[in-house]
């Protein structure tokens, strides 16, 4: 049964690090030179999601857990090191857990190294389907077929994302994206943006293409410092984004000194409608920022900064190219439909070859009973404490619930004191 609770941004587990030791600076480090020994902290959170099959034709590395519903193939140009990689933020996994996850087959066409620079580093690949070239993967854990694979709470997740894109697509945009001189700028707002929840929201429409692509620079504001960063990015079909290169604050470049880490944890790139995005589109410059892709992805630039979530299948096919795993921890989180924790119908994995699926039966999360204190100035309701009865404070509503108004920060929004139960930021 899914709890609300943990389905925040990208979802508990895609989203910011989790595990044991799990790493809590401020923000993630600058990519830089593989010290097998000297790792900054752990991160046992997916940081490659691929809902249909992901394919490795011409690249270097893939940093962090993975999980493919899909097949696995790398051919003999693709990466040569999974999960911990030559040049990357080494926040890694925990040692002994299982680091690469196939629905379907496994295929390898080269000598593949996974976790293994160190004897200290170990980590299992387990497989559901046949699979093709097993002994190329070289790991100090085991390679494993297990026809049993439970992979339920990744299938479970993709209705769930896919709600999600559909729902932010559709948010108020607070920023402005301006094109100027070959350049395009995510121009935030000086205010708090989003009805003052620190949010920051850009649309780039679907006959605004030459704002990302034929560019040679993005520029994000001086004023998208501490916000969340939502850029939804619409338009069925074939979408181009340029991997031109990324500055804030006169810095660029994804090592020590470059792009803003904290910038990268923040921004969310979300692509509701495409069919087939390619991300890259003749540029190679770092790509700074998590994709939430609802199609397919051609990943065709050097480097990507940021959690990857492609529910249709993922092309990996540029030289030397490199994914980088960042977390997704904004300083405030995006809000959620209130029908996030529900199924509806069947669920189709675009590219699986098996079809649609039946989704998981319709569950309500069980949501843990909350009882805070009555706002200030208002009194409670006899209803088990739903609603309040002073004028300030309008009763709540079916799927809601009230905060205290007197917190700090208030829970409430303007003078109500209403919230979907799942709400956690502040006004």
């Amino acid at each position: 049964m899914l709890d609300c609770e943990q389905l925040q941004d990208l979802g508990y587990g895609f989203s910011k690090a989790i595990g044991p030791n799990h790493y809590n600076g401020k923000c993630f480090p600058p990519v830089t030179g593989l010290q097998a020994n000297n790792l900054p902290g752990r991160d046992d959170s997916i940081a490659v999601f691929v809902g249909g099959n992901y394919h490795g034709q011409n690249a270097a590395e893939v940093e962090g857990n993975m999980v493919v519903l899909g097949n696995l193939q790398v051919d003999s140009n693709g990466p040569g090191n999974f999960v911990s990689v030559g040049a990357g933020t080494h926040v890694l996994p925990n040692v002994g857990g299982e680091c690469i996850k196939v629905g379907g087959k496994l295929t390898a066409s080269r000598n593949i190294q996974v976790f293994n620079q160190a004897n200290s580093m170990n980590c299992d690949i387990v497989y559901k389907g046949s699979q093709s070239g097993k002994n190329k993967w070289k790991t100090n854990g085991e390679v494993r077929y297990d026809p049993d694979l439970d992979l339920s709470e990744y299938e479970n997740m993709v209705p769930i994302w896919k709600r999600k894109s559909e729902y932010w697509s559709t948010l108020p945009t607070t920023g402005t994206v301006k094109l100027q001189w070959g350049g395009t700028t995510f121009q935030c707002s000086s205010g708090n943006g989003y009805e003052g929840r620190g949010i920051e929201i850009f649309r780039v429409l679907p006959n605004e293409r030459n704002k990302i692509e034929n560019i040679h620079t993005i520029y994000f504001s001086d004023s998208c410092e501490g916000k969340t960063i939502l850029i939804n990015v619409q338009g069925s079909g074939n979408r181009a984004v340029d991997a031109a290169a990324m500055h804030f604050k006169g810095k660029s470049g994804h090592g020590s000194g470059g792009f803003s880490t904290c910038l990268t944890s923040s921004i969310l790139w979300n692509f509701p409608d495409a069919a087939t995005v390619n991300l890259g589109n003749g540029r190679t410059s770092e790509f700074h920022g998590s994709l939430l892709v609802t199609g397919n992805l051609d990943a065709t630039t050097t480097g990507y900064s940021g959690r990857t979530v492609v529910l249709g299948n993922l092309v990996h096919n540029k030289g030397g190219s490199e994914f980088h795993s960042y977390d997704f921890n904004p300083p405030f989180p995006l809000p959620d439909p209130d029908d996030i924790c529900e199924y509806d119908g069947t669920i189709s994995f675009p590219g699986s070859s098996n079809g649609a699926q039946e989704a998981p039966p319709t569950v309500k999360p069980t949501v843990k009973p909350t009882n805070p204190p009555v706002p200030s100035g208002c009194k409670a309701k006899k209803n088990n404490g739903v609603g309040v009865t002073d004028s300030a404070c309008a009763a709540c509503k079916n799927g809601q619930t009230w905060w205290p108004c007197d917190m700090n920060p208030p829970m409430c929004e303007g003078t109500g004191c209403c919230k979907s139960k799942n709400f956690k930021g502040p006004c």
